[in-house]
């Protein structure tokens, strides 16, 4: 098959950027968010390419047995943690008054709105890990 060579300006690649954007997006449901209804309009090259990146320096990981880690957006994922500090929860109240807790863009269950639905992820997770805290890695 003979390779062709198309020429796109910018504003054919922007086209196809917001296109595959716009498809990317569907089938979300109301518990997972979404872009909202962005004005890609409104958007310069650079926001549309960095779109659903997490560009939030306050990085943190959560696990109550040390080998199954999230990141707040409830990704999880393996990562060398010699350079976090940690803090522990032993209990859904002292982890619920802590910043972490109460972080409104984190996503893990224990953060539900509903506080008794909060408590019960928080106490049958750690029932799970063996009575084990609720760990808190967070970049230095």
């Amino acid at each position: 098959m003979k390779k062709r060579i198309v020429r796109l300006t910018e504003s054919d690649l922007r086209r196809i950027v917001k296109r595959v954007i716009r498809e990317d997006m569907g089938g979300m449901d109301d518990v997972h968010p979404t872009y909202g209804n962005v004005n890609f309009n409104e958007l310069t090259r650079d926001q549309i390419l960095n779109l659903g990146k997490d560009n939030d320096d306050d990085e943190y990981y959560g696990t109550f047995d040390d080998t199954y880690m999230v990141d707040k957006n409830d990704r999880p994922g393996k990562f060398d943690y010699s350079d976090f500090e940690e803090e522990e929860f032993s209990d859904f109240d002292s982890y619920r008054k802590s910043k972490y807790g109460r972080d409104p863009k984190n996503k893990w269950d224990l953060n539900s709105p509903d506080e008794d639905q909060g408590r019960r992820f928080f106490n049958a997770y750690q029932e799970k890990s063996g009575g084990r805290p609720f760990k808190v890695r967070r970049r230095r």
